[in-house]
């Protein structure tokens, strides 16, 4: 877990060239918040391909994309959305994203992550990660703890690009809406 205090706030804002911070540690303003820098245009680059496996569940099929994060041209951040199409008795989908700083000199420790559940009414942060979360993404935050960050509102201005800038995100919204 990340410890934040009130002498390390995380914010918004880019460090020099090439590195690109979702949360960078700062100290906060006289009003005790963080100085949140703007951020720059999103853009989303989906990798290729959708990743299929047999649940060992239900035996129905796990599914697994991914795709990267840039902030005007930086790297800035890497999701995974993870959803199983098999009968489990909550059917949701899961959207880790890692941000923070990528590129050169860098490692997970230069960045956070968060997951998301997304279901049928709506997303929200999780008190828990996916299980398939690579520790590149940086250490996890739990829903508490980033429901505290004086920015979190670019969290979820990063995951509505994810849902609408990824194409193949179209089918998971689908099959979330669709009652069996």
């Amino acid at each position: 877990m990340i410890p934040v205090d009130s002498q390390q706030i995380l914010q918004v804002g880019r460090e020099g060239p090439g590195h690109s911070h979702l949360l960078s540690h700062t100290t906060p303003n006289e009003a005790g918040q963080a100085n949140v820098a703007s951020v720059g245009v999103i853009r989303i680059e989906p990798e290729e391909p959708v990743k299929d496996n047999p649940c060992p569940t239900c035996g129905g099929t796990n599914r697994l994309m991914h795709g990267y994060v840039y902030d005007d041209d930086y790297a800035h951040g890497i999701y995974f959305l993870e959803w199983c199409d098999g009968n489990h008795p909550h059917k949701a989908a899961f959207l880790t994203i890692g941000l923070g700083a990528f590129g050169d000199g860098t490692d997970a420790s230069d960045r956070i992550s968060f997951c998301i559940e997304w279901r049928a009414d709506g997303m929200h942060l999780s008190d828990l990660p996916a299980r398939d979360r690579p520790d590149l993404l940086g250490p996890f935050l739990p829903r508490e703890s980033a429901l505290k960050l004086a920015n979190i509102d670019q969290l979820w201005h990063v995951a509505d690009h994810i849902v609408l800038d990824d194409p193949r995100v179209a089918t998971v919204e689908t099959w979330l809406q669709h009652d069996d």
